[in-house]
C-alpha cells in the first residue's frame, strides 16, 4: 500500500480520473460513493473540497444517462454552494469573535 495521498482512491485525482475516464452512468456513481467516504472520513482529515465536488458534478452532467445526469449535477452544486456559504459564515464569526476579543483584552471600546 502506498503512503502517497494522491494514490488513495479516495483522493481528488483518483475521482477525476474516474470521471473523465468514462461516460456511464456507473462511473458517476462510483465518483459520488467516493465523495460520500471523504464527507464520512472519521478523522476528518480526508474532506471534500472544490475539486471533488466538481470531478461529481462534471461525471454527473456528462454521463449518458440524461436527464437524471443533470439533476444529480445541479443537486450537487447546491449543496456545494451551500457548503461555501456555511463556511464563509463560520469563518466571518469566528473573525468577529477574535476581533471582540482582541479589543476586549486590550481595553478598546471602554471595556470594564
Amino acid at each position: 500500500a502506498s503512503s502517497n495521498p494522491k494514490d488513495s482512491p479516495t483522493s481528488p485525482a483518483s475521482m477525476n480520473n474516474l470521471s473523465v475516464t468514462s461516460k456511464s452512468k456507473s462511473a458517476a456513481l462510483s465518483a459520488e460513493r467516493l465523495l460520500q467516504e471523504m464527507r464520512n472520513e472519521p478523522t476528518g482529515r480526508l474532506q471534500p473540497d472544490v475539486i471533488s465536488y466538481s470531478a461529481v458534478i462534471s461525471a454527473y452532467a456528462t454521463c449518458l444517462d440524461q436527464p437524471h445526469g443533470l439533476e444529480k449535477a445541479n443537486d450537487l452544486l447546491h449543496e456545494l454552494e451551500d457548503l461555501a456559504v456555511r463556511e464563509h459564515l463560520e469563518s466571518s464569526s469566528r473573525g468577529r469573535d477574535a476581533r471582540r476579543y482582541e479589543t476586549r483584552s486590550i481595553g478598546v471600546g471602554g471595556g470594564r
